[in-house]
């Protein structure tokens, strides 16, 4: 066993803190072709019953090209559990800019659970404006009542419009930031009418 592939075992007997930072490309980079068969095989495994993030992030890492047929047969199916389906979604849009998959994280952002709620946000790809996306994500602007969830969506809202520190000026970013924090639904109703005016979108589902 080389240790490459014996590093990427390891890490799975990995706890705590030890953990958090998951798996990455250095897990993957130096294994042999054989190796990554195996390491793929193996997440599989895992991801065929129900998968976590973490179990999918590393079958992208260990072979995109597989990982988006299979992956997207178990998402399709319904087989995943919620965090690996954000992220099989992610993947798998991020790969064939496949508008379908858009779908999966306003489904989400509804969830009893807020941490699924900020994730559905977090994931959710900017670049791609569905009618379905923006209404989850300005409906938790409207409606959210935990903190990270929130910062989620108005965050990835903004950059939906195309409103960035980067590429937008402070005063102008922070009148839109402020309005869609505020705690009256008339300013925030107010804030994403001045974004439809002024950062109009285009959406991919007209």
């Amino acid at each position: 066993m080389s240790a490459s592939y014996q590093r990427f075992l390891d890490f799975f007997e990995l706890v705590g803190t030890a953990r958090l930072d998951g798996l990455d490309p250095s897990y993957f980079e130096p294994m042999t072709a054989d190796d990554r068969a195996r390491a793929y095989e193996f997440l599989m495994a895992r991801v065929q019953k129900g998968g976590t993030d973490e179990s999918v992030k590393g079958l992208f890492l260990a072979d995109e090209r597989r990982a988006v047929v299979d992956a997207g047969e178990l998402l399709e199916a319904g087989l995943l559990r919620p965090d690996a389906e954000l992220l099989a979604a992610w993947h798998i849009y991020r790969v064939t800019k496949d508008v379908t998959k858009v779908a999966y994280f306003p489904k989400h952002m509804t969830d009893a659970k807020a941490e699924l709620r900020g994730n559905a946000a977090y994931w959710a790809p900017a670049s791609a404006p569905t009618h379905s996306l923006v209404k989850g994500l300005r409906g938790m602007v409207l409606t959210e009542t935990e903190r990270l969830p929130r910062i989620h969506a108005v965050n990835k809202l903004l950059e939906v419009h195309g409103v960035t520190k980067e590429n937008t000026d402070r005063k102008e970013y922070s009148l839109y930031y402020r309005g869609l924090w505020s705690d009256d639904s008339a300013v925030i109703n107010a804030t994403i009418a001045s974004l439809d005016r002024n950062r109009p979108l285009t959406y991919l589902d007209n």
